[in-house]
């Protein structure tokens, strides 16, 4: 007798794990990045005023691995024949050792009180505002935005999955005959585009706030904002590429025959390709069916192939194009798709290959998420 499979997973409890890497990545990039870029953006305008130093220390804070440092104080400034105290020392609000620009700042600002060459920054509309320093910090931003791509988009994604039970999508697509089993390939170029745009967005906004001001003041280290431009240009263009050749072939939804496969029996199906001929190829179209046993440890998820086999698919022409098919026989010793507990399950995949690169076409590859049922004499001992 078979156990029968329990999902025991509760979708609010992960929902409430990725919640919390989200805002700690939002938390950690304001904190260390987020409130100099809101100071440096909100003092472009500023005049700078001679300013005297009633105090200085450069702060230490120890701890079990690391040191940081930030400079406290305190200085005064006439504005309008107004006197005004402030202890806004700089733009970089936090603590840190990221670099030596604690230890720098103190040194230079020791020698400008040493000097009598002290200047603040002030807002001339609310002259209480002020800052001694508003150095951008290419390599606080940087670090930064780790914590918000790294946490924020690992939170999302785990919200997301938390949400996305094990073969669900496939499930409800086979049920609606008419719609067949969609694609897995678009997901990874949707997450591609994600990523690309949020590394776009930000360095333009970065660029429209921070360039023109830096470049005018010859902060030519400015330019490394551009960075996070290219790189998110980049990852669009691929994300790009991988959706244009997507479309190539077509959506390519997969219709089974029989509609729901099981253990024992045959997973017959097919698909449609939106092109009039595949001569020229250099390798036929090929399925491979794997039965999977996936773990989940802590952070880690591994895959054990339980089970596997290849077949040739069949192409015949169509009204609107080409249609491909193929026929495996499901072993009855095999497991069916489902959840033996919330570390351990088992999902079957489909994948469909061949090059077509004399065509211009390029590679062919479609993967599809199938749930295999268990033979209800069995299921029901």
């Amino acid at each position: 007798m078979r156990a029968k499979k329990k999902a025991t997973e509760n979708p609010w409890l992960g929902a409430f794990l990725g919640l919390v890497f989200f805002t700690a990545g939002l938390l950690a990039f304001s904190f260390t990045a987020g409130t100099m870029l809101v100071g440096y953006w909100s003092s472009t305008n500023w005049v700078e005023v001679p300013a005297n130093i009633l105090q200085l220390s450069l702060d230490e804070h120890r701890d079990s691995d690391s040191t940081t440092y930030r400079v406290e104080g305190r200085y005064s400034y006439r504005f309008r024949d107004e006197q005004y105290n402030s202890d806004q020392i700089s733009i970089s609000k936090s603590r840190d050792n990221v670099g030596s620009y604690w230890q720098n700042l103190y040194q230079d600002l020791t020698a400008a009180k040493n000097n009598n060459e002290t200047f603040a920054y002030i807002n001339p509309d609310k002259p209480q505002e002020a800052y001694l320093d508003r150095t951008f910090r290419w390599n606080q931003l940087l670090f930064g935005s780790l914590f918000l791509v790294l946490f924020s988009g690992v939170g999302g994604g785990i919200i997301w999955a938390s949400f996305r039970k094990p073969g669900q999508h496939s499930a409800d697509k086979q049920n609606a005959a008419e719609l067949g089993v969609k694609s897995n390939q678009l997901f990874g170029s949707k997450v591609m585009a994600a990523v690309g745009g949020l590394f776009f967005l930000m360095g333009s906004a970065m660029s429209i706030l921070v360039l023109p001001s830096a470049l005018g003041k010859g902060e030519y280290m400015a330019l490394f904002v551009l960075v996070f431009v290219i790189i998110g240009a980049g990852i669009l263009y691929v994300a790009w590429r991988n959706w244009h050749a997507y479309w190539r072939f077509g959506p390519t939804p997969l219709f089974l025959d029989p509609l729901y496969p099981v253990v024992g029996g045959e997973l017959g199906g097919s698909f449609d390709l939106r092109v009039a001929k595949l001569t020229g190829a250099t390798n036929p179209l090929i399925a491979r069916l794997t039965c999977k046993e996936v773990k989940q440890t802590g952070d880690r998820k591994s895959h054990v192939t339980k089970w596997q086999q290849e077949t040739a698919v069949t192409i015949k022409p169509t009204a609107t194009g080409l249609r491909g098919s193929f026929l495996f026989d499901i072993p009855e010793q095999c497991e069916p798709s489902g959840r033996f507990n919330k570390f351990t399950s088992i999902r079957w995949d489909l994948v469909v290959s061949g090059d077509y690169q004399p065509q211009g076409m390029g590679r062919f590859k479609r993967s599809w998420n199938i749930v295999v049922a268990d033979q209800p004499s069995r299921s029901s001992d």
